[in-house]
């Protein structure tokens, strides 16, 4: 039915345990928006972090860990920036060793983002464009629910690009042992020619795109 509403207010009348859903459609800006130009770049990617069902010891990302293939597409959208990720049967994943990852010739670019994980812990990091250093930590996983007398809940600063359900474990999945993938994005200065990849291998990427 209708729902009602004065200027950007709507009114929400619920009963306890129960559940409305609104559509809200909004009004067209007369801003003119332009086109994103964007272009996902080749990545070495060294390590096979993906499996499917049957094949769940191919993979490892961390401790016998994998993410699960048949959850993952193979592409994301994460806050209008798109993601190419790499082939589920092939290795997937970049551990970082300092390697160079090379940018689109010319200046057409002014931005760089990447996903990325942390395969022990919160990972930190230095990546280089050009003369600027930017230092990230990459998150394990995004906080915890407090539970009285036992932890303490947090909530960590990340943009979540992926989340899957469920890992596999080389005997079988563990349901509720979460995976994730984090989003992270760097201005591009002119001149830059390279990124320069920190030296931490517990900090993986999934993806960079420049746009």
């Amino acid at each position: 039915g209708k729902a009602s509403f004065t200027g950007n207010k709507l009114q929400v009348s619920v009963k306890p345990n129960s559940v409305k859903t609104f559509k809200v459609k909004l009004k067209p800006s007369d801003v003119p928006v332009d086109k994103l130009q964007y272009a996902s770049l080749p990545l070495n990617y060294n390590k096979k972090c993906v499996s499917w069902n049957e094949f769940r010891r191919e993979a490892d990302f961390a401790s016998g860990y994998s993410y699960a293939a048949e959850l993952l597409p193979d592409s994301i959208v994460v806050s209008s920036i798109p993601f190419r990720l790499g082939e589920k049967e092939a290795v997937n994943g970049l551990t970082c060793k300092g390697d160079m990852i090379e940018l689109p010739a010319g200046d057409s670019y002014n931005r760089i983002y990447f996903l990325a994980a942390s395969r022990e812990g919160d990972s930190e990091g230095t990546f280089r464009l050009g003369k600027t250093e930017h230092a990230i930590t990459v998150p394990e996983f995004i906080g915890q629910w407090g539970h009285l007398g036992h932890t303490e809940g947090f909530l960590k600063e990340a943009e979540i690009a992926y989340v899957g359900t469920h890992r596999h474990a080389p005997e079988g999945d563990e349901a509720y042992e979460y995976t994730y993938m984090f989003k992270f994005g760097m201005d591009i200065p002119k001149g830059a020619t390279q990124l320069v990849l920190p030296d931490n291998k517990d900090i993986v990427l999934f993806a960079a795109t420049v746009v």
